[in-house]
């Protein structure tokens, strides 16, 4: 069986995909979350119904907008807020286009999670747009504030708030509400049963014309996206008609597009998407040794510093040194875009040689050794002169003037040391402690010389050696000890029987 293609996995529905088997249940998933922006930040949402409706957080969605909101698919649309919730905290985004692929509430929902189900989070934490984190259940009925939440140790940040919580079949857990802080492990989701009850009520009060979708703020914010889009299109057009620049490819999208550019051989890539209008030309490739240079880099970063870029900047980019401008399409002109381009195309024609030349003397420098810049001998290098004999350096008193350099002669080795004819004996400086001279044998007695005592203090008696004789000659033993019980408990006699002393 022949492996799907990604496109193919794009254009077929999920429910078909599903039966298939192509696409595993987390996956499948992703594609349903969207990215929701305010100038407050962003959050997640998921979508839950074919006419654009979105459910997401309260705090996300804290009122009606307008909000910019976008796709697993890359477009960007307007969204505005429908209704939010007074209980708990959800919320409804609409936005201006059909979704046909939604997460159906009244059949994904999960009810038979418990204490370590493995869950999955989806949303953008941080701004990493479209993550996955995954978990367990740590407790499907933690009470806070009144309210139960399904508490989870799947990893949550700022910006997941708002997306879903999944098992591992794809079915809805609860919708990441928000996490403990100054602590890990610790993220709080309401309930799937409350988010279904909530978007049904919701889509009840509209039919019933209870709660109004405010569609004229949607109709003009999502003009207003398609106008300034469409403003920088305008503008490179009219740099392409006044023949400044020549149109090599271009893509349409709904709400943006790309195009390459070329004057002469100068290529710029422009995009306009994502509220922004981008503009780069790659001046010249590095190697892998030219990318890792910190120096380079530095020097690439130094040219921003020039003040005649108007606006542009160098930087290095998928291995190569390339200058950009960017702008936002909010209040732009087709007048702005028309010279955003038309002045990065100047600036790579005109920096193209620099930039190039000055990476070549970078690579230079850095491989060429430093003594290398000496100008070459025709005759190559002199040759070196052949050493001589050892001999000692001649002794000189101190403060004698220093005699000049000549290298000693040579000597082989352990050969004794012989002064220079006409050295001084050497003599140690006044007060310096006497040290033999170098060579001196130890000091050894003459022979039958008695061994050296040290003398006797003034006063003390003469030395007299103890007796050797048991203590005949004084009477008394030679370590007399005290009379002690012995075992038996008898004090013996002193001296022993036998003892030579009671004679």
């Amino acid at each position: 069986m022949r492996a799907p293609t990604p496109d193919l996995l794009l254009d077929a529905p999920l429910s078909a995909l599903c039966q298939r088997g192509l696409v595993d249940p987390i996956q499948r998933r992703s594609r349903l979350i969207a990215c929701i922006l305010d100038p407050k930040g962003l959050g997640t949402g998921l979508l839950c119904g074919a006419d654009g409706w979105i459910v997401t957080n309260k705090h996300v969605a804290p009122n009606a907008g307008p909000f910019r909101v976008i796709l697993a698919d890359g477009r960007n649309v307007a969204g505005v807020g429908v209704h939010q919730s007074p209980h708990f905290d959800l919320a409804i985004v609409k936005i201006a286009i059909d979704t046909p692929d939604y997460f159906d509430l009244t059949q994904d929902v999960s009810d038979d999670f418990g204490v370590g189900t493995e869950v999955w989070a989806i949303g953008h934490p941080r701004g990493c747009r479209f993550s996955v984190s995954r978990g367990i259940v740590s407790n499907p009925y933690r009470l806070i504030d009144d309210e139960y939440f399904v508490q989870s140790d799947a990893a949550i940040n700022p910006g997941n708030s708002g997306g879903p919580l999944l098992d591992a079949r794809g079915h809805l857990v609860g919708i990441v509400s928000m996490m403990a802080a100054n602590a890990q492990g610790l993220g709080f989701a309401v309930p799937a049963e409350v988010v279904a009850d909530y978007v049904k009520q919701v889509r009840r009060l509209v039919s019933s014309q209870v709660v109004h979708v405010p569609t004229a703020l949607l109709a003009e914010a999502q003009e207003k996206q398609h106008g300034t889009a469409g403003t920088a299109r305008d503008g490179i057009e009219q740099l392409v008609a006044t023949g400044r620049a020549e149109v090599e490819n271009l893509e349409e999208e709904e709400l943006g597009g790309s195009m390459k550019l070329r004057r002469g051989k100068t290529q710029v890539d422009v995009r306009w998407d994502d509220g922004v209008l981008v503009a780069r030309s790659r001046i010249t490739a590095l190697g892998p040794h030219e990318a890792a240079d910190a120096r380079l880099l530095y020097e690439v970063l130094e040219l921003n510093s020039l003040p005649d870029l108007g606006g542009a900047a160098f930087g290095i980019r998928d291995g190569g040194i390339e200058v950009s401008m960017r702008r936002g399409v909010d209040r732009l002109t087709a007048v702005d875009a028309f010279a955003l381009v038309d002045r990065v195309l100047e600036l790579a024609s005109t920096w193209s040689e620099r930039v190039a030349r000055m990476v070549l003397e970078r690579t230079q420098r850095a491989f060429v050794p430093s003594d290398a810049y000496a100008a070459p001998s025709p005759y190559g290098a002199p040759p070196a002169p052949p050493a001589g004999p050892y001999a000692p350096p001649p002794y000189a008193p101190p403060g004698a003037p220093a005699a000049p350099y000549a290298p000693p002669p040579y000597a082989p080795p352990g050969a004794p040391y012989a002064a220079p004819p006409g050295t001084p004996p050497y003599a140690p400086p006044p007060g310096a402690p006497y040290a033999p001279p170098p060579g001196t044998p130890p000091y050894a007695a003459p022979p039958g010389a008695p061994p050296y005592a040290p003398a006797p203090p003034p006063g003390a008696p003469p030395y007299a050696p103890p007796p050797t004789d048991g203590g005949l000659s004084t009477g008394k033993p030679v370590f007399p000890q005290p009379r002690a019980p012995v075992f038996g408990g008898a004090i013996p006699d002193w001296p022993p029987p036998g003892d030579p002393s009671k004679k």
